[in-house]
């Protein structure tokens, strides 16, 4: 149950982040002037919570081993040994645990955290791999396109955003009031 709520909220800080990413790559581009939205502050906010979805995706994965291990069933132990050290381990690792998890620990340092082109390098590698996963294994994909329509990723993408969105504002206003106060102590110096 935790691990369910737990990657309901990572997917949606990924796909919401992604969707995000789409629109401030089409402001930057046009150079579209949106006066009461701050994009540095955006940008950074959108860094943070990707911070924050690995954070928790590291988790997720310390509770799914976890109980794997203190469970005593032997399919869920060997369901974990085999996803790390079985013959397709360089998947799992490649595909889930490079981009989720090792590529966002970058967003630590406040120049990669700030920059718009690390941000989308960040988020375009996870989705390019998912691509690759998809030709690599193609058989894999099969009961997945049964089960979702384009209107069914839609709806998918709608929740993640409105999960997305209640986290991206909490951020952005604690980022935004802190820029503000550093600017006022600032001006008074």
């Amino acid at each position: 149950m935790m691990t369910d709520i737990l990657n309901a909220i990572v997917n949606a800080i990924f796909n919401g982040a992604f969707v995000l990413l789409v629109c401030l790559l089409i402001i930057n581009f046009f150079k579209i002037n949106i006066s009461p939205i701050k994009c540095k502050t955006l940008v950074n906010s959108v860094s943070c919570t990707l911070l924050l979805g690995s954070i928790l995706y590291i988790f997720k994965l310390v509770i799914e081993f976890y109980v794997a291990f203190f469970s005593g069933g032997e399919y869920e132990q060997y369901t974990i040994l085999n996803r790390v050290v079985g013959p397709y381990w360089w998947v799992v690792w490649f595909s889930t645990l490079v981009p989720c998890v090792l590529l966002s620990q970058m967003l630590w340092i406040k120049k990669f955290r700030s920059n718009l082109i690390v941000l989308s390098i960040i988020l375009l590698v996870p989705r390019i791999l998912y691509l690759f996963e998809g030709l690599l294994f193609p058989n894999t994909k099969v009961e997945w396109s049964i089960h979702y329509t384009a209107g069914a990723i839609i709806i998918d993408y709608l929740t993640s955003i409105l999960i997305y969105l209640p986290i991206l504002i909490g951020v952005y206003m604690i980022l935004s009031r802190r820029g503000s106060r550093l600017e006022t102590t600032s001006t008074n110096l």
